[in-house]
């Protein structure tokens, strides 16, 4: 038998972090859990923002608002499905030059400000 709190979770959980070469591994029930708990660990505080994308679901932005910050919706670049960096900065949040599969994490760097979608979260300094 398959529980969440049987041995086979257990395992899955060792072995997923000796995969990723981290000391921990957490199993979630779902991406909203998973989502929550990766921004948990950022010390989101009130007045924070977490950049997330137009084109999502609202699990996305329930994972925000459960830590008590504000999501900040961006629409997506036509050409790559990424969040549009145009947008980003006009929202107050710079915009760096960078990898275009994934302009999100670079841009807020430094500017108290987080990003998530697909269940990634960055904040500065984390």
């Amino acid at each position: 038998m398959i529980s969440s709190a049987g041995k086979f979770i257990r395992d899955f959980e060792a072995q997923f972090a000796e995969f990723c070469g981290a000391q921990y591994g957490i199993a979630c029930a779902n991406g909203t859990v998973a989502m929550h708990l990766a921004l948990a660990t950022l010390g989101l505080e009130p007045e924070d923002e977490v950049i997330i994308p137009t084109f999502t679901m609202i699990a996305t932005a329930n994972a925000v608002t459960y830590c008590g910050a504000r999501p900040v919706l961006v629409d997506m670049e036509p050409e790559y499905w990424q969040m549009d960096i145009d947008q980003i900065a006009a929202k107050n949040h710079p915009a760096h030059q960078g990898d275009r599969a994934c302009p999100y994490l670079r841009a807020s760097r430094g500017h108290g400000s987080a990003a998530c979608a697909g269940g990634q979260a960055w904040h500065p300094g984390h």
